[in-house]
């Protein structure tokens, strides 16, 4: 999760990143322009907008692969500007 919070720091610029937890839910939200590919493909390995360093590559999928063998649910959903995760525990 540390990498992955980390590159939506370093791919939102100007912009705001949101990192939080409530109760078994960790949320991480990102100002942005919504997505060029279908948000359902994000979690595929090698899945990419284009070759943008600032595209997406493998960072959800392997958040997904590890959330699926811990047993964790990862959401995905692109609202007014922001682009919001969450890992249910």
């Amino acid at each position: 999760m540390n990498n992955f919070i980390f590159t939506k720091t370093i791919t939102t610029s100007p912009g705001k990143v949101s990192v939080g937890v409530k109760g078994s839910v960790l949320t991480a939200a990102n100002t942005g322009n919504p997505l060029k590919m279908d948000a359902d493909k994000m979690f595929e390995r090698f899945s990419k907008e284009g070759k943008s360093e600032n595209s997406s590559g493998l960072g959800p999928a392997i958040v997904k692969k590890i959330c699926d063998s811990c047993g964790y649910e990862i959401r995905y959903d692109f609202q007014e500007g922001i682009h919001n995760f969450s890992v249910t525990f």
